[in-house]
């Protein structure tokens, strides 16, 4: 039983905890907004951080709007040099992002859907066509709202920190690279890696169109760009023709999970009265022939088949990317592909 001097102070207590937590979340929400309209500024100046939010934010800032979005992980990031496009009069943004798999696609493919004028290119490795459908590794709501349809196993097994993941400021604290260099243009020392790489490759990256945002090291260098593209330089090119395989599964079952998962993609493009186009991606060492015309007819959409392409030993910067020239030799392909009407892979009609 209570007393009646407790009484009181229990009350006191009871409002006293109630409004904790209507600040709390008051607090919370003015944090998101805060952090929304600080990254757009930043995205408005060619500044972002390597994360399919912030991505976004780059995509919506692009004025005037792209007429082609490029959808994918680091190999887009780093394959297309949509300076390329622009330059023979298509506007091309690069939604590529590093870390990812096509799992993590459909807030890409919507933001992506809204943003371009005509056409989403997604590109997919051909590895997943044999596999089972996966879930995201970064969670948003329009993930969230895509997998409630097509893969409610994945929202089951959500943790609560996964469920917090789609607030706008965790975009903030996405994961981070070693060895980065910002604005390295402007970088003041005379042991700047730019300076090194520019010595070492003959590399003009401070006078490149792009606007070199970034350096960062891993392995090997990539250079990140305002626009949104990447590159990929190696410290050297060895020799890899020995570790490059051909698996032929031209005679393999695509799994129908992942077909369906595909389909979705391009509904969420056909949704907003965009051409949806998917690329098997190109893969510098280990290469996978699947069959032809079954992802056009269970998705309704065109396909490109770069996973045939090989790449000599200087078009290769590890074992996942092309360097430099494998770079100028993919998006040279990709614009014939998706311009040039008159000739298949060919020069042929292209500007």
């Amino acid at each position: 039983m209570i007393t009646p001097l407790a009484t009181p102070l229990y009350i006191r207590f009871r409002h006293s905890l109630l409004w904790g937590l209507v600040i709390a979340v008051l607090l919370t929400v003015l944090a998101n907004l805060f952090s929304v309209e600080f990254a757009k500024l930043l995205t408005q100046r060619g500044f972002w951080q390597e994360s399919k939010v912030w991505k976004g934010l780059l995509l919506e800032a692009q004025d005037p709007a792209p007429e082609v979005v490029l959808v994918g992980s680091s190999r887009v990031q780093n394959h297309f040099n949509t300076e390329y496009f622009k330059q023979r009069g298509h506007r091309t943004f690069n939604l590529g992002m590093p870390g990812i798999f096509p799992w993590d696609f459909p807030f890409m493919v919507r933001e992506a859907a809204k943003a371009a004028e005509k056409t989403v290119v997604i590109s997919i490795p051909a590895e997943i066509l044999l596999g089972a459908v996966g879930c995201p590794l970064r969670w948003t709501f329009t993930d969230m709202e895509f997998y409630a349809k097509q893969a409610p196993a994945c929202l089951q097994r959500l943790s609560l920190i996964e469920w917090l993941e789609p607030l706008p400021i965790n975009a903030f604290f996405s994961d981070t690279f070693p060895d980065v260099h910002y604005d390295p243009c402007n970088e003041n020392s005379r042991r700047s890696p730019l300076n090194e790489l520019q010595a070492a490759r003959g590399l003009g990256l401070c006078e490149d169109a792009r606007g070199l945002m970034l350096l960062r090291y891993s392995r090997r260098w990539v250079a990140v760009f305002r626009n949104g593209d990447g590159l990929i330089i190696p410290d050297s090119y060895p020799a890899r023709q020995a570790q490059v395989t051909w698996r032929d599964q031209q005679e393999a079952d695509l799994q129908p999970a992942v077909l369906r998962f595909l389909h979705g993609l391009a509904d969420l493009v056909r949704a907003e009265n965009k051409t949806p186009i998917f690329v098997v991606e190109a893969a510098p060492l280990e290469h996978l022939r699947i069959p032809h015309g079954i992802i056009e007819r269970e998705t309704g959409a065109r396909t490109l088949y770069m996973n045939e392409l090989g790449f000599a030993d200087d078009e290769i910067a590890d074992h996942d990317h092309v360097g430099i020239k494998g770079n100028a030799r993919l998006s040279k392909l990709l614009f014939e592909q998706l311009f040039c009407t008159t000739g298949p892979s060919s020069e042929k009609g292209c500007p």
